[in-house]
This record gives C-alpha cells, sequence and structure tokens, in this order.
C-alpha cells in the first residue's frame, strides 16, 4: 500500500474540498483491494475514486428499486422498469481445463487444438449455424428512429453505457433465428428473454474455458457479458435478458442492445412477440469463428466478414452508435486519447438533453461502453502503460472516420 507524506495528504484534502469532493478512508480485504485493483487496471475508470464512486452509485440505484419492487430492469435511458419475479431457472454446467497459451496478437492461437469432444459439443445448439431455408417469411421493420445520420446526438441518448460487449448480439440474433424455425409469427418475448438467456449462460461456460485454455486477459476475454451457470446465476441470467435480449419499457417500447443496432423488432401485430429485422436475420447467418469452428486456429470474436457487415449497417441505419463512433474516432485522430481526456471533452463538446445533468460516473460509463464495442470492431486499439490506458486508431478506424462523403471533416468541426 502506498504510504502518503502528511504535508501532501493535507494539500490533496484541500484541493478535493474546493473541488466540492469529499476523501473518505475505509478498511476492506486483501481480496476486495485485488478486485479494485482489477477494475482500474481494466481502463475502464480513471482512478480508485471514480470505480468505487459509480459502484456505490449504481449499489445505491440498485437498493433502493428492489426494496420497492423485489427486482428490476436498468435500461439503456437510465431508466428502472419493474417486472416482477424472474422465471431465470438455475443451471450446473461442469466446466473443464486445458493447457493454454497466449499469443500477443489480436486472436489467440492455440498450442493444443481444442477437439469436438471437448469442447465444440458443449456449444448449445441454439448457436449454431442456420441454413438460410429457415429464413423467416417476413422481416421486422427497423425500430423507429427520431435521428438522422450527421445530426449531433446529446451525450445521455447515446447506447447504454452497459451495453459494452458486441458478440452476445450474434449470440442473441443467432438463438433468436433458431426459435424462429418453429414461430414463424415471431417468438413471445418473455419467453424468447428466459431462453436465450438460460442458453447464454451454457455458452458463457464454455466461451470461458477457451479464455482459460488459451490465458486470453480481461480485457480481451470473449466470454466478458455472458452469463455462467450455477445456483447464484439467476441475476446475470436476467442482466443478460434485459440488456441483451429485449424487454419493454413503460412507453410499451422495445430497448436493449438488438432493439438499439435494429437487429430486432416487434412484430406488426404489437403482441410482444419479437422476430428479427432482415439486417439481424443477415447478420445471424454470417459464419462467425468463435461460434462455427470446432478447430479454430485463433480465437477472435468476429470474421472480417461480420466486421464490415455491422459497420457497414451501423453507418446507414443506427444514428446513435455511428455518431457516438465518430465523435470519439475524431477525438482520438486529435491526439485526446486517454480516458480522462476523453472524458473532458465529450463534457465539454457535446450537449446533453434539456434538464439532464450526468455525473462523472455515469458519463465515464458511456464513454467507457462506446470504446468497448468499437474496439469488438477492431476500429481502436488499447495500449496500457502500467496502469496508465490510451487509445489508438487503427487503419479500420480511420477508415470509417474518413469515409460517407466527407463526414469525417465535419465530425471534426462539430467536435471542436
Amino acid at each position: 500500500m502506498t504510504v502518503y507524506n502528511y504535508c501532501d495528504t493535507i494539500s490533496t484534502v484541500s484541493n478535493c474540498m474546493e473541488d466540492g469532493l469529499m476523501i473518505i478512508c475505509f478498511q476492506c480485504s486483501l481480496e476486495t483491494k485485488e478486485a479494485l485493483d482489477k477494475l482500474v487496471n481494466s481502463g475502464h475508470y480513471n482512478d480508485y475514486g471514480e470505480a468505487i464512486s459509480l459502484a456505490i452509485n449504481n449499489l445505491a440505484v440498485l437498493q433502493n428499486q428492489i426494496s420497492k419492487e423485489g427486482i428490476l430492469f436498468i435500461e439503456e435511458e437510465n431508466t428502472i422498469v419493474s417486472v416482477g419475479k424472474p422465471r431465470i431457472a438455475d443451471e450446473i454446467y461442469p466446466v473443464k481445463e486445458d493447457n493454454k497459451k497466449e499469443d500477443k496478437n489480436r486472436g489467440i492461437k492455440n498450442e493444443k487444438m481444442i477437439t469436438q469432444e471437448e469442447s465444440w459439443e458443449d456449444l448449445p445448439e441454439v448457436f449454431r449455424f442456420i441454413d438460410d431455408e429457415y429464413a423467416p417469411k417476413e422481416f421486422a421493420k427497423l425500430p423507429a428512429d427520431s435521428w438522422l445520420k450527421g445530426q449531433v446526438i446529446p451525450l445521455d441518448l447515446w447506447f447504454f453505457g452497459q451495453f459494452n460487449k458486441l458478440l452476445p448480439a450474434k449470440a442473441s440474433c443467432r438463438a433468436l433465428a433458431f426459435m424462429l424455425i418453429d414461430n414463424l409469427s415471431g417468438v413471445e418475448l418473455p419467453d424468447a428473454a428466459e431462453s436465450i438467456a438460460n442458453n447464454a449462460a451454457l455458452l458463457g461456460d464454455y466461451l470461458t474455458k477457451l479464455d482459460e485454455k488459451w490465458d486470453i486477459n480481461r480485457e480481451d476475454a470473449i466470454s466478458t457479458a455472458f452469463p455462467k451457470t450455477g445456483p447464484n446465476s439467476n441475476k446475470s441470467k436476467l442482466r443478460y435478458a434485459n440488456q441483451f435480449v429485449a424487454s419493454i419499457n413503460k412507453q410499451g417500447q422495445i430497448t436493449g442492445l438488438l432493439a438499439s443496432m435494429k437487429l430486432i423488432n416487434l412484430t406488426l401485430e404489437k403482441n410482444n412477440r419479437v422476430t428479427l429485422t432482415k439486417p439481424g436475420w443477415e447478420f445471424s447467418r454470417l459464419k462467425n469463428p468463435v461460434l462455427d469452428e470446432s478447430q479454430p486456429a485463433e480465437v477472435k470474436k468476429f470474421s472480417e466478414l461480420e466486421i464490415e457487415f455491422l459497420l457497414r449497417h451501423i453507418s446507414k441505419n443506427v444514428p446513435k452508435e455511428d455518431f457516438a463512433y465518430r465523435t470519439i474516432l475524431g477525438l482520438i485522430d486529435e491526439g485526446i486519447n486517454t480516458p480522462t481526456q476523453i472524458d473532458d471533452a465529450l463534457k465539454k463538446r457535446i450537449p446533453l438533453s434539456v434538464g439532464r445533468n450526468l455525473s462523472q460516473s455515469f458519463l465515464s460509463a458511456q464513454r467507457s461502453g462506446t470504446i468497448s464495442r468499437m474496439t469488438d470492431l477492431c476500429l481502436v486499439d488499447r495500449e496500457r502503460d502500467g496502469i496508465n490506458m490510451s487509445y489508438k486508431i487503427t487503419s479500420s478506424g480511420k477508415d470509417y472516420l474518413n469515409n460517407n462523403s466527407g463526414w469525417g471533416s465535419r465530425i471534426r468541426e462539430i467536435i471542436k
């Protein structure tokens, strides 16, 4: 533990008081300190204070709502909708261990090939490739959007920060496509959410084995955001169902990452049945290196074709995400490339909705979630120097920023 000089400590306290902040000392176990170190070292938080503040704010929201309703949904607009008791069932699924080897490249090459008997057979059937003959007869319309490409979108209306990974979107689209084989008119949303979340826990166990086998670090882990099986898995399954399948808010609108990405929507009958949009179906049918290769030469989340498809879809159909990507890329290209620098720039340059006042922790979560999704799509790379994190725009990121009839140069004007 670091020992601070008394005068330095008094000076720090004085500065914090001037900023309206407080310093609080507390005792914790070694395990808690190690967990806190991992959070800060992940690069998603600027320092211990930000990680602790965000955790306390989140806990206060959860505790307040649970005391009233018993359970809750946290949605992309940072609103809460009570839904009663979950129907998610616990399951126990064994996790196997094996040799592991790390490659410094983005993909992790295996020292010992994973045989079908060892791992790939553990992949739940709902996530397997589906032939085109099972395509739905009708696709859902793309969810309505009040924003147009090129508009400046308030920071609080960007995708919810906890939608921080995109592999769950692939898995959920694939699972919904499987369920639609026997439900041509759409799947009841509660049934879809429950079934997909339960199977996602089995998939989480499978992906965890790959992470462990090839010693993939936490930042690049392919199992991140997936629930796991076990006696206490209900909360993580419910979180997955809400965030990475779908839920209905108070206004009767479908919410979650898939709806925000316009990969799913309610059927025209508006009877709480959900189905894939055409882009959702097309995305589900693209081969994926994690889900479709029984003996992959390397572990990576998406194929180049999948990344190209998603970037084209986002650029054309998802103004919120498109604006967020181009804003972050523009800042990094300008040399504003650390978490603190990006947070400060977003706070100064991107407006909020009328009457909104975002906390620093929520702002950081928005930035962190956006950059995490961009990393999945190979638009940015993380660079670490000790505990300090910075971001580097990739060649694909430069292409995305600069394409589409000069929109890249316009975003630079907007964010200055």
